[in-house]
């Protein structure tokens, strides 16, 4: 079957936020909740946008944008990222897949760009090296990783280190990907998120 896409954004919103005061994706920056800022970096480079989120956080981000809204399939909900892009991969038939948590909002559209511009048909997965660490959720996807994510998830193996592992992927420095590293800012506790709103924003 021919994907319905060339090129599906898929922004991953279903975490636990158990480090964080509420939910991380209605969190604020600069007058813009954290996942209408991943929307706005991924929306111009694709045909479509997912948001995988829980079903609690459904009805809050249904009416924001035109988007499509969906849960984690059936029987491995809550089995953390990898169940995200299986999800998605599962419902929205697509080439490739451009995957950016819902915690990292400096990403932007000049640094979802540059990670397309490196797509090459002979990998599965174009993953981000920061600092020595890889990006595996501020990556692109082949639809081709479908079968290794379905057959991670029977085995039980929820790691995305386990996953790459399993397919042909590219490791880029954020050299090779010309990408500032903030873009890459993982915001997933409080803490975090009190120090990037004092660097962006300055006391409040």
């Amino acid at each position: 079957m021919e994907p319905a896409f060339s090129r599906v954004g898929v922004v991953l919103a279903g975490g636990a936020s158990s480090r964080f005061s509420g939910e991380k994706a209605l969190a604020v920056l600069q007058h813009r909740l954290f996942y209408e800022r991943v929307l706005d970096a991924v929306t111009p480079h694709v045909d479509r946008v997912i948001v995988v989120s829980k079903p609690t956080l459904q009805m809050e981000l249904s009416n924001q944008r035109d988007a499509i809204m969906i849960e984690d399939q059936p029987p491995f909900s809550g089995k953390g990222p990898i169940a995200g892009i299986y999800s998605a991969m599962k419902q929205v038939p697509a080439e490739w897949y451009v995957v950016i948590a819902v915690d990292m909002p400096l990403m932007d559209q000049k640094a979802v760009g540059k990670l397309i511009e490196c797509v090459n048909d002979s990998f599965d997965a174009i993953v981000p090296v920061v600092n020595e660490r890889m990006q595996p959720l501020a990556a692109i996807y082949h639809a081709d990783c479908l079968a290794t994510l379905h057959q991670q998830l029977l085995n039980k193996q929820y790691r995305m280190i386990d996953f790459l592992d399993s397919v042909k992927t590219k490791y880029l420095t954020e050299e090779e990907l010309a990408i500032p590293t903030e873009a890459f800012q993982n915001i997933n506790d409080d803490s975090s998120y009190k120090q990037l709103l004092k660097e962006i924003e300055g006391d409040r």
